[in-house]
């Protein structure tokens, strides 16, 4: 028999909720554990702003006195404004692999989002475009990136059984590095620069890190918030989000356009890339002490690997092949280092502006993953 229980503040399921993943991954080498801190602060408010402008609900479901299946659910007032559309989001998804159990911990979101007025849900979406969504759909045999996810390859199976239908796909890719950058992408972003004022920078330290924050993020609010799922994030959630990664940023893979005439020297570009950690939190498991954070530190400071987490460029000027200068600038830093991969998390399927700008850079495709709808 299984029970399903929703979770609120009871310390024994809260426990129950965070540990399942350790157990449905615990023989999957692709697996990448989340910051178990961010993890157990997610559902409360003093610490998740997005908890002020949305309803969260946890379950999970129990059979024989173990714990084999989670979901979440949440209302999203300010996705829903967005859009006019009654939609809920489920996320935190992981079961067993069992049909019965799927439908248990869905039904049981579903039917909560529906005493809240939803006529759909969607999923697995997080408060944010920048939590983890989707289903791995494709590229089992290849880790996340630490902005992405990786889920078992039963899970599709599980919620289209569940009565889920495809709606969105997301893409990541990879672009393999010799000892030089490319001659055709060096030709192609020099041709760039000859024909407009537009001008890359990097970033010195982390104290210019913070100073460019406010901007970099109300020019990734105007860019991404008409993709699916996205929504002005606003400046709380902005510090939210700055705070979670500052630490494993590092200035050398950041970089900067502006306009070096009229407005202002406005920002009007931005590409945030970091050394993978993938491998040392695999090895460590997020614990720090003894050893993890010597394990962290040695992965940051001689990468092999470097992730793209986040770039944009402004409406007005992406004629201009800004995103091309800024990966270029971008490519180059990584061969110096020694890099030999450069990953991006995941892009929205039809988003053919940057899906077109990645493949330029003989970019291939390395996973997929999938979120679904359902009518309630």
């Amino acid at each position: 028999m299984i029970e399903v229980k929703k979770v609120g503040m009871d310390s024994g399921l809260v426990s129950m909720f965070h540990r399942l993943p350790y157990d449905i991954y615990a023989k999957d080498p692709m697996w990448v554990p989340s910051d178990p801190t961010i993890e157990a602060e997610l559902y409360e408010k003093k610490h998740n702003p997005a908890l002020e402008f949305s309803f969260a609900e946890r379950w999970v479901a129990i059979r024989d006195g173990k714990c084999v299946g989670r979901v979440s659910a949440i209302v999203n007032r300010r996705w829903i404004e967005k859009t006019g559309d009654p939609v809920g989001r489920l996320c935190r998804y992981d079961s067993i692999d069992d049909q019965e159990v799927a439908r248990a911990l869905l039904s049981a979101a579903e039917d909560w989002l529906v005493a809240r007025g939803m006529e759909q849900a969607v999923g697995p979406l997080g408060f944010s475009n920048l939590d983890p969504c989707g289903i791995t759909i494709e590229g089992f045999d290849k880790p996340a990136t630490l902005g992405s996810t990786h889920t078992r390859d039963y899970y599709e199976k599980l919620w289209l059984g569940s009565g889920y239908e495809p709606m969105q796909d997301w893409d990541e890719y990879s672009i393999m590095l010799g000892d030089d950058v490319p001659e055709s992408i060096v030709q192609a972003a020099d041709k760039c620069e000859q024909r407009t004022t537009i001008r890359i920078s990097d970033l010195q330290n982390r104290i210019e890190m913070r100073q460019v924050g406010r901007e970099l993020f109300d020019l990734f609010d105007l860019t991404y918030s008409p993709l699916f799922g996205s929504y002005p994030l606003g400046d709380k959630m902005h510090k939210y989000y700055v705070e979670q990664y500052m630490t494993y940023l590092d200035p050398r893979y950041i970089y900067i356009a502006r306009e070096s005439e009229g407005h202002g020297h406005r920002m009007v570009g931005f590409i945030v890339a970091m050394p993978s950690i993938v491998k040392a939190l695999q090895k460590c498991k997020w614990k720090l002490f003894p050893t993890g954070w010597w394990t962290l530190m040695r992965a940051m400071h001689h990468p092999k690997i470097v992730e793209i987490l986040l770039a944009a460029v402004h409406p007005e000027v992406r004629q201009l092949g800004v995103l091309p200068m800024m990966i270029r600038r971008l490519l180059s830093r990584c061969v110096q280092d020694g890099v030999h991969e450069v990953q991006t998390t995941a892009i929205l399927d039809g988003n053919s502006k940057a899906i077109s700008s990645v493949m330029h850079f003989d970019a291939k495709p390395r996973r997929r993953k999938r979120c679904y709808v359902k009518n309630l």
